[in-house]
C-alpha cells in the first residue's frame, strides 16, 4: 500500500503482455507487484533472436527506452528503476482470497510463503509449446535427429550457426517446414489455429537464406507443406511474397502423412497427399516442426486458485466484447493466456489490461491521483555555459568490479582529473542509488557526472531518470563501461584493468568538461484529449480517458456513433454489437467528462504534446477551437468497392457489408435463397492491395451460419484462397464444414468468373460462377441467387488530411503508421498523437476494443504529466547554414526542413540518429550528447605514452554492435581498444575519423548492424517500401568520402575498416576474427 492508501496492482506473469502491462499501470500512476515464477523475466520473446514481420532482433528495436527482454536492455533496466514496480521472481500464485478492490494474494517464493494485499489483478503467465505425443509417432521427432521443431531450428541458428546432416558434415540443403504440427488436428493433438506458426515458419525460412547467404553457402531449398497460409495481417502477405520473390520459397498445399528415415541414411524421406490426392515422396535434409501454442503449464490449477474460468483447452475465457476481463470482477488478461496470439497482439492486450485495471480503480474509487510522486521541477542549469564544469563521479562498487579493480586507486585518479568536483562510490544495482546520486548533486552543486559502471546502453536511461528527479536535464551524464572495457578484456591482471579504467575515465571526463550545459524546454500540459473517430475504436478510447479522469472531446463526421459497427448485428462468437453499442452511446452521452461533436471534422491541428490546439468544423459551417494535451485516431476503415464480377451490375452481386444489412433487418429476399456463393479476397491479397483484411473470412463464417439458421436446406459454397480463421476461431470453420458448407480453393493466377447465364440456360436474377477445383482437377459451375464478394477493408479518405495536419506518415497502404509495427502498436512517430482501431490496420471488433483501450493508456500516462519536455537527444542548427538541403536529403525521419532561408529540424520528430550531423558540410548541425567537440574531446584524451602500441578506436552503434562489445570478453583483445558509442554508426562522418587518426589512433573500426536492420531506419515490414531514406545509405556515401580524402592526404584508406554485425552471438566468433 502506498502512502495515500492506494493498494497496488499486481501482475502475474513477465513475459511482454505482463512487463508492459506493469510499465503502463507504473505510468498511470499505479504501484505494482510484477511476479514471475521464473528465474528471470523475458518469457518467450527473451529466447527468439527474430521477430516477424520486421526481422528485428527482440532484444532491443528502436530508441533506448523500447528494448525488450535482453537482460542489458533498457526495458529491463527500467523495470529495476522503476520506483513503481517490484519484481518477484521464482514465486508462484498459491491461493487468492478477499473481493475485488482488496484481494489477499498468496505466494510461493523459492520455499518461503508470502502473502501481498492487492487491488486488482492481471493475468499474463503466457503460454508453452505444444508437442503432443503424436509428434514422435508420426514424424519421428526425438526419433531422428534431422526433424526439429521450429523454436530449436532458431536456436541453433542463434548459438551454433547454419544447420548440418549429418551434424558436422555437409550444409543442409533441402528444408521441409510442415505447418499446423499438432494443431488444427483433433485426432493427433488440438483443434485451434495456433495463429503464430505460419508466420514464424516463414520468418525461420528467411533467416536459413540470411545466415547461408552470410556464410557464403549455397541457399537452400525450402518448401513448406500447409493447409491454409494464414498471412492475416497488414503486412504478412508482403512477408510472404518477399520470401517467394526473392529465395524462390515453394508452397505445397498439402497433408503430411509421415515422416520416414532409413537406418544409416541422413535423408528424410516424407509422404505427403497434395490437393489432387495423389500421394507423393519427397527427400529432404531437414524437417521443421512447426509446434503451436497450448495453454501455460498449471493453468486450470492457477484459474480454480483465482477464482476464473478457462475454456476447452485451458485458455482464459472473457465476457463478450470485453477481451481483456475475465469472469471474476478485479481480474483481468493479457497475452496469450486469453488465447493464441502473436506478439504484436500482446504488446497491445498488456496496454489495454493495465488501461482497461486503471479505468476499473478509479470508478471504482480505489485510486487516488494524490498518491503520484512530486513533479520535479526541471531546470536548464544555472548561467548556461558561463559556470565551469563541476563533474561528479561515481564509481559502481559491485563485486564485479571491486574484484577486478582497485577501486581505490581509480577514485583518487579520478580525483585529480580536471574539472571533477566529487567521487563517491555507490552500488547502482541495489535499492538507493538514485537518492544517493540526488543527495550528492545537491550537497557539491554538481552539474555533470560520470559514472564508472556495466552497460551504457542499459544504464543510461537510468542514471537520466535519477538526474531529472534531481532537477537537471538527463543529458548531462557519462556511464562509462569499465566491466565490459576493462575487467571482463583483462580478466585475471587487476593492474592492467585498472589502467585501461583510468584512460577510460580520463576520456570520459574530458567529454565532461566540453559538453554544453544541459538545456530544458518545458510547458504544462492541459489535462484533455480530443478523440477523432465515433466508431467503437474511438468510443472506447473515450471512454476509457474519461473514467481516468479526462476530459475528453469525441469528434464525429456523422449524425451518430457508432461507425461500421451500425451495420452488424452479432459477432463470429454471437456477441450482441446492436446491445453493445446503445450501451456504449448511452455512457458516453451520460458521462460528464465526455464532450461529443457530431456532423464535425478537424481543420487546423497545431500544438506540440501536452499542448495541442485544434479547429473543428461542423456541417452548419460553425468552428470551434479545443484545447488538448493528446490526439487519438481512430477513423476506422471502409469497406472496399470492388470493380469485378458484376457487381454494380447485377442486383444478385452484393459486399459483406451488403449481406450484413440484410441480415440485419431480416429481409425476406433472404428466405428463398437456394444456392449462396461467397468469393473471398476480392481485390484483396494481390498486387494492388497486398494485404489481407483479416476479418473477411470470420464475417463469411458468420454470415454464411446465419443463412443456413435461416433456411437449413440452402446451398452454400465459399470460394477462397485460405480461410484466415487464426486462433480460437478455427471451431467456426470446423462448424461450418459439418453443416454442409461447402469450401472450394481457388488461385489467385486462375480466379473465378461470373456471368449472367443466358436466358435459355439458366433462370432470371442469377449469376453463373465458374471455378477450377484443384481437387477435383475440373471446372465448376454453381448458378448462384446470391453472390457475396469479401472484398476487404481500406483506409479511409481522410486519413490523409488527418496524417498532413498531424505531421505522421501512412504507411505504404495508407494506414496510419505506428512508430514500430511490433512494439509500439498505437504510437506515432509523433509523441502526444496516437491511432487504434481501423485507422492503424484491419482488425475485429474484439481487436479494436483492445487496441483502443492500449492507445488510451499511452494517452493517460502523457497526460498524468503536469509538464512535458522536448526530448533530450535532438539535433540542433547552430552555425552559419546554408540550406544546402544536404540535412533534409539524409534524414530518415524528415525532420529538417528549410524555414526562412536556414535549416529548422522540429524536435518533435528528430530521432537522434545523427545523420544530418555528419553530413553537414557546414557543421552547422549539434547532437545534443554527441556534438564534435564532446567527440573531439573524448579523442584526444587518448593514452599516448611513449612506446606504447597505439590504441585502435572503435565507433560502435547503440544496438547490435555495441551489444558485441558488451561481451568483450570472449575477444581476448590484447592491444588497447577504445569502444566510443553512437546513437547510430551514420553519426561517424569525416571529421570523426580524421580526428581519430590526429589523437594517434593506428587502426579505426566503423561497427554497425546488419543490413536491413538499422534500428533508427523507418519502422517497416521485412520487404515494404520506406518513404524516408535509409541510415545505412548515408553511411555508405560517409565512408566514400572518408576513404577519398585519406587517399588524398597520402593516408593507407585501409586504416578504416567496416564491420556489420548481428544481435551478439555466444561465442562472438565474427567480431573476434575480426579483432584478433
Amino acid at each position: 500500500m502506498d502512502k495515500n492508501g492506494s493498494l497496488p496492482v499486481a501482475v502475474l506473469g513477465a513475459g511482454i503482455a505482463g512487463v508492459q502491462a506493469a510499465l503502463d499501470l507504473a505510468c498511470l500512476g499505479h504501484q505494482v507487484i510484477l511476479v514471475e515464477r521464473a528465474a528471470r523475466p523475458g518469457g518467450k520473446l527473451a529466447i527468439l533472436p527474430k521477430t516477424f514481420p520486421t526481422n528485428d532482433c527482440s532484444a532491443c528495436a528502436l530508441t533506448p527506452w523500447n528494448g525488450f527482454f535482453c537482460i542489458r536492455s533498457p526495458h529491463f533496466i527500467r523495470l529495476a528503476g522503476e520506483d513503481k514496480i517490484a519484481l518477484l521472481t521464482g514465486a508462484e500464485v498459491k491461493n487468492l482470497t478477499g473481493k475485488a478492490g482488496h484481494f489477499c494474494l498468496q505466494l510461493n517464493r523459492q520455499g518461503r510463503e508470502e502473502t501481498i494485499n492487492v487491488a486488482a489483478i492481471i493475468l499474463c503467465p503466457g503460454y508453452e509449446e505444444y508437442l503432443p505425443p503424436s509428434l514422435n509417432a508420426r514424424y519421428g521427432y526425438g526419433r531422428y535427429s534431422g526433424v526439429l521443431t521450429g523454436l530449436e531450428l532458431e536456436q541453433q541458428l542463434a548459438n551454433s550457426g547454419y544447420p548440418h546432416r549429418p551434424p558436422g558434415k555437409e550444409p543442409v540443403q533441402r528444408v521441409a517446414f510442415i505447418q499446423c504440427a499438432g494443431s488444427r488436428d483433433p485426432a493427433n493433438g488440438v483443434a485451434y489455429c495456433s495463429a503464430v506458426c505460419c508466420m514464424y515458419a516463414l520468418k525461420e525460412a528467411l533467416m536459413l537464406y540470411e545466415t547461408a547467404a552470410a556464410l557464403k553457402l549455397p541457399l537452400p531449398q525450402i518448401t513448406l507443406f500447409y493447409m491454409d497460409l494464414r498471412t492475416y495481417s497488414k503486412t504478412y502477405q508482403e512477408y510472404l511474397e518477399q520470401a517467394r520473390r526473392e529465395y524462390g520459397l515453394r508452397l505445397v498445399r498439402s497433408r503430411i502423412h509421415s515422416i520416414i528415415q532409413s537406418p544409416g541414411d541422413p535423408r528424410l524421406v516424407i509422404r505427403y497427399a497434395p490437393e489432387s490426392g495423389q500421394a507423393r515422396v519427397e527427400e529432404f535434409d531437414l524437417a521443421v516442426l512447426a509446434t503451436g501454442l497450448r495453454s501455460p503449464d498449471g493453468a486450470r490449477d492457477l484459474a480454480a486458485r483465482l477464482g476464473i474460468k478457462v475454456d476447452t483447452y485451458g485458455f482464459c475465457q472473457s465476457p463478450a466484447l470485453s477481451p481483456l476481463a475475465t469472469t471474476r470482477e478485479g481480474v483481468f488478461v493479457a497475452g496469450a493466456f486469453s488465447g493464441p496470439c502473436d506478439v504484436i497482439d500482446a504488446v497491445t492486450q498488456g496496454s489495454a489490461a493495465a488501461a482497461a485495471c486503471a479505468s476499473w480503480l478509479k470508478e471504482a474509487g480505489l485510486f487516488y491521483w494524490s498518491s503520484l510522486p512530486p513533479k520535479i521541477q526541471l531546470v536548464s542549469l544555472p548561467g548556461g555555459n558561463s559556470i565551469p564544469p563541476r563533474t561528479g563521479v561515481f564509481v559502481c562498487g559491485c563485486d564485479h568490479l571491486s574484484a577486478g579493480l582497485d577501486l581505490k586507486e581509480l577514485e583518487e585518479y579520478s580525483r585529480s582529473l580536471p574539472g571533477v568536483a566529487w567521487v563517491e562510490r555507490l552500488s547502482l544495482c541495489a535499492g538507493g542509488a538514485g537518492e544517493q546520486l540526488r543527495r550528492a548533486i545537491k550537497e557539491h552543486n554538481l552539474n555533470r557526472i560520470v559514472v564508472a559502471a556495466c552497460s551504457a546502453r542499459a544504464l543510461e536511461p537510468l542514471v537520466n531518470t535519477y538526474l531529472r528527479q534531481a532537477g537537471l536535464p538527463g543529458n548531462v551524464a557519462k556511464v562509462v563501461n569499465v566491466l565490459d572495457h576493462a575487467v571482463r578484456i583483462y580478466s585475471g591482471r587487476k593492474d592492467r584493468a585498472t589502467r585501461k579504467a583510468r584512460d577510460l575515465m580520463r576520456m570520459a571526463a574530458a567529454r565532461a568538461l566540453t559538453a554544453p550545459a544541459g538545456m530544458v524546454e518545458e510547458w504544462s500540459i492541459t489535462p484533455a484529449a480530443l478523440v477523432i473517430g465515433g466508431g467503437v475504436a474511438g468510443m472506447v478510447a473515450a471512454l476509457t480517458l474519461a473514467d481516468l479522469d479526462f476530459e475528453v472531446h469525441l469528434v464525429e463526421k456523422e449524425g451518430r456513433l457508432g461507425g461500421n459497427a451500425l451495420r452488424l448485428q452479432y459477432t463470429l462468437q454471437g456477441a450482441d454489437v446492436k446491445a453493445y453499442l446503445a450501451q456504449l452511446s448511452q455512457r458516453l452521452s451520460k458521462h460528464p467528462r465526455i464532450h461529443i461533436h457530431l456532423n464535425a471534422q478537424v481543420r487546423a491541428i497545431s500544438g506540440r504534446p501536452g499542448s495541442f490546439a485544434t479547429e473543428i468544423e461542423g456541417t452548419d459551417g460553425r468552428k470551434e477551437n479545443i484545447r488538448h494535451g493528446v490526439i487519438i485516431i481512430a477513423t476506422g476503415a471502409a469497406e472496399k468497392k470492388p470493380r469485378q464480377h458484376l457487381y454494380g451490375q447485377h442486383p444478385a452481386v452484393i459486399t459483406g457489408l451488403e449481406l450484413e444489412d440484410l441480415l440485419k433487418t431480416r429481409s425476406r429476399r433472404l428466405d428463398s435463397l437456394q444456392k449462396v456463393v461467397f468469393i473471398q479476397c476480392v481485390d484483396s491479397r494481390d498486387s494492388s492491395h497486398p494485404y489481407c483484411s483479416r476479418i473477411c473470412c470470420s464475417a463469411t463464417l458468420k454470415n454464411a451460419l446465419e443463412l443456413k439458421k435461416i433456411n437449413p436446406e440452402v446451398a452454400v459454397y465459399v470460394l477462397n484462397r485460405d480461410i484466415m480463421t487464426y486462433g480460437l476461431q478455427e471451431q467456426w470453420y470446423e462448424t461450418a464444414r459439418s453443416q454442409g458448407i461447402l469450401f472450394l480453393r481457388y488461385n489467385l493466377e486462375a480466379p473465378p468468373e461470373v456471368t449472367v447465364p443466358a436466358k435459355k440456360a439458366g433462370p432470371e436474377g442469377k449469376v453463373q460462377v465458374r471455378v477450377d477445383d484443384p481437387i477435383l482437377g475440373e471446372e465448376i459451375v454453381i448458378e448462384a441467387d446470391l453472390l457475396v464478394l469479401a472484398t476487404g477493408m481500406e483506409p479511409r479518405a481522410e486519413n490523409w488530411c488527418l496524417a498532413s495536419l498531424c505531421h505522421i506518415p501512412q504507411d505504404e497502404n495508407g494506414f496510419l503508421a505506428t512508430s514500430h509495427p511490433k512494439l509500439k502498436t498505437v504510437e506515432t512517430p509523433v509523441p502526444g498523437i496516437f491511432t487504434c482501431g481501423l485507422a492503424e490496420g484491419p482488425k475485429n471488433l474484439k481487436e479494436a476494443i483492445a487496441s483502443a483501450q492500449a492507445a488510451a493508456a499511452k494517452a493517460g500516462a502523457l497526460l498524468m504529466q503536469e509538464r512535458q519536455t522536448l526530448p533530450e537527444r535532438v539535433a540542433r542548427v547552430e552555425g552559419a547554414c546554408a540550406a544546402c538541403l544536404t540535412c533534409v536529403r539524409v534524414c530518415p525521419h524528415g525532420a529538417p526542413a528549410i524555414k526562412e532561408h536556414r535549416s529548422y529540424i522540429d524536435p518533435l520528430l528528430c530521432q537522434g540518429c545523427g545523420a544530418c550531423v555528419a553530413a553537414c558540410p557546414a557543421q552547422a548541425i549539434t547532437l545534443t550528447g554527441y556534438s564534435h567537440t564532446e567527440m573531439e574531446a573524448e579523442l584526444k584524451a587518448l593514452p599516448k605514452e611513449q612506446g606504447k602500441v597505439l590504441p585502435t578506436v572503435i565507433f560502435t552503434c547503440s544496438y547490435c554492435a555495441y551489444a558485441n562489445f558488451e561481451n568483450a570478453a570472449g575477444l581476448d583483445c590484447q592491444n588497447d581498444v577504445f569502444v566510443l558509442q553512437v546513437p547510430c554508426l551514420s553519426r561517424i562522418g569525416t571529421l570523426e575519423v580524421l580526428k581519430a587518426i590526429e589523437a594517434g589512433s593506428q587502426e579505426i573500426w566503423l561497427t554497425g548492424c546488419l543490413e536491413g536492420q538499422c534500428h533508427f531506419r523507418p519502422a517497416r515490414a521485412f520487404g515494404s517500401q520506406r518513404s524516408g531514406p535509409d541510415p545505412m545509405l548515408c553511411q555508405e556515401q560517409a565512408w566514400r568520402r572518408v576513404k577519398k580524402i585519406l587517399g588524398e592526404i597520402g593516408i593507407d584508406e585501409e586504416t578504416v575498416k567496416v564491420l556489420r554485425l548481428p544481435p551478439p552471438a555466444p561465442d562472438n566468433g565474427r567480431l573476434a576474427s575480426c579483432l584478433g
